[in-house]
């Protein structure tokens, strides 16, 4: 599995960094045959002075079209007629295509520093795929567990369950460290041999690095305590979403809800809560969602990190009196088995109706009786489930 990851990984950033250079130095090409005419400047050698001088090109290539950066076009006007008169001005002069290079250079420009260039963007590129194996692999060492004939068994060690969670932890942040140690190997080689190489800055890079093993923690904490409170692989993965998708889940079925019955409301509701998210802060909305957690802001690993410890220590009050006779259900739990049937039923609901309705029904009194079938499928469909013992 490592040696596959490693292998995908970088086969795709090599790409990627040589995508990436033959695009900016072809805007590069591109503008200064603009300035100065065709058949100039063909070798482009990146360097901190060849960087200064496509900075002063660029505000000379600016002023030509009387340019504007791509948030300053959309921030305008709300109605969009600013916007048609900015373009349609540019395709009289011909400096149509010139908006995107411009705004294509300046976005690349925005990877270096002082001359150095930061490749932390694909040291990102490898959160996604480790992740999703840290995941998988904390899936295998508790719900699986669960699952497994051998559970019982395993019961018998001579250790806590404080002891056990901590453990499985460690092994799941492990693992995913190796995979992500031998990829920046990797990719440190590929870039360092890349035409970036000459001025990349390791040191922009390390925070970065920094910043994906706090991510990695956080994974390994959630994955495997979400997995003592599963108690099969099909409840871990249900809380796999529920965790992720946290606040957003309730208010997208608070307000799919009340799609059925009035819009207005549902309108007026959708409104109160953008308005309300809005004047969040980063670390706030993370700690609410953590799917607004950004990779780049340390703030909002932080706010991740705090809801791994929230869910670490849930884990561990509901696991003290935890028995294996509820191993290999939904959710060991039986007072929250209930909360997270009611949370599935009504999800499950509200999707089944928005399906059907967009297709077939286009009056509140058809959505209405399709919403309480749908609710009556699903609850029963989620009451059988959350019964079943898996045990294999």
């Amino acid at each position: 599995m490592t040696v596959f990851c490693t292998m995908a990984v970088g086969m795709s950033n090599q790409n990627a960094i040589r995508n990436d250079y033959d695009n900016f130095t072809n805007n590069v090409i591109s503008m200064r045959e603009d300035l100065y005419g065709k058949g100039q400047n063909k070798d482009i050698k990146i360097n901190e002075e060849s960087l200064d001088q496509i900075a002063i090109e660029l505000l000379k290539y600016k002023e030509k079209y009387k340019l504007l950066d791509f948030d300053q076009v959309y921030s305008l006007d709300v109605s969009g007629e600013a916007q048609d008169d900015y373009f349609e001005r540019l395709s009289q002069n011909g400096g149509y295509d010139a908006h995107y290079i411009y705004n294509s250079i300046k976005t690349d420009l925005q990877q270096f520093d002082k001359g150095k260039f930061d490749g932390s963007s694909y040291y990102q590129a490898l959160i996604f795929p480790i992740v999703i194996f840290m995941g998988l692999f904390g899936l295998s060492l508790t719900s699986l567990e669960q699952s497994s004939a051998i559970y019982d068994f395993t019961r018998l060690m001579p250790w806590k369950k404080k002891d056990e969670l901590l453990m499985k932890i460690g092994i799941v942040f492990l693992f995913g460290m190796v995979i992500f140690a031998i990829n920046s190997i990797v990719l440190a080689f590929i870039l360092k041999v890349s035409d970036f190489g000459q001025i990349l800055s390791f040191s922009l890079i390390g925070r970065q690095i920094c910043r994906n093993i706090l991510i990695f923690f956080g994974t390994s904490i959630i994955s495997t305590s979400l997995g003592f409170i599963a108690g099969n692989f099909l409840g871990h993965i249900g809380l796999f979403i529920m965790a992720l998708a946290g606040f957003e889940l309730y208010r997208e079925n608070i307000n799919m809800t009340l799609q059925v019955f009035s819009t207005a409301y549902a309108d007026k509701f959708y409104s109160a809560m953008a308005s309300f998210e809005e004047r969040l802060n980063p670390f706030t909305k993370t700690l609410m969602s953590i799917v607004h957690m950004k990779v780049d802001n340390i703030i909002t690993i932080l706010a991740f990190l705090l809801v791994a410890a929230v869910i670490f220590f849930l884990a561990l009050y509901l696991s003290k009196n935890q028995t294996s006779e509820r191993s290999g259900y939904m959710i060991v739990n039986k007072k929250l088995s209930v909360f997270c049937k009611l949370v599935a039923t009504l999800t499950l609901a509200n999707l089944m109706t928005s399906l059907v309705s967009s297709i077939f029904v286009d009056t509140t009194f058809l959505l209405m009786i399709i919403f309480i079938l749908a609710l009556l499928l699903s609850y029963k469909f989620f009451d059988m489930l959350f019964e079943i013992r898996l045990k294999f």
